[in-house]
């Protein structure tokens, strides 16, 4: 089975993608280092996608829309132009319930409906996780993560 992660130099994909190589499945990783049209060949050839790249700290409210929305946009139309049925696990925040003011929050609640868009379309399969704060090996102290 061939795992695709976004965000795979992520706090959360590394701890994931260790998991996944230990029970033996093959990992197709992609961060910012790669561009869309290495995007496409990978979910084409992914059976399963898990989607944890995202934006949630900067300055700057369009990187947040960037990262989080058309990043998430982008995966969806690659599965409809295409016609491809895949299972999909992507990482949003509880802060899309209670805390609808940040652009974080808003941004993470567009890119979960980009997704569904994408499975309505093509009987793909999506498990959205709304994760608290987090901690563990590689998370960053004072970061996005609670002791």
């Amino acid at each position: 089975m061939n795992i695709l992660v976004t965000g795979s130099d992520g706090f959360v994909a590394k701890n994931l993608i260790i998991n996944l190589k230990n029970l033996k499945y093959k990992i197709i990783k992609f961060d910012r280092q790669n561009n869309f049209q290495q995007l496409e060949k990978k979910i084409i050839k992914s059976d399963i996608i898990f989607h944890l790249a995202g934006e949630n700290r900067s300055n700057n409210d369009r990187n947040f829309f960037e990262n989080n929305v058309n990043f998430s946009r982008k995966i969806s139309e690659i599965i409809i132009s295409k016609k491809l049925k895949k299972k999909i696990v992507f990482s949003s925040s509880i802060q899309v319930l209670n805390n609808k003011s940040s652009i974080y929050a808003k941004t993470k609640l567009l890119a979960e409906k980009e997704l569904l868009k994408c499975t309505k379309k093509t009987n793909s399969k999506i498990s959205i996780f709304r994760i608290p704060n987090i901690y563990g090996k590689w998370s960053k102290e004072n970061y996005n993560s609670v002791f």
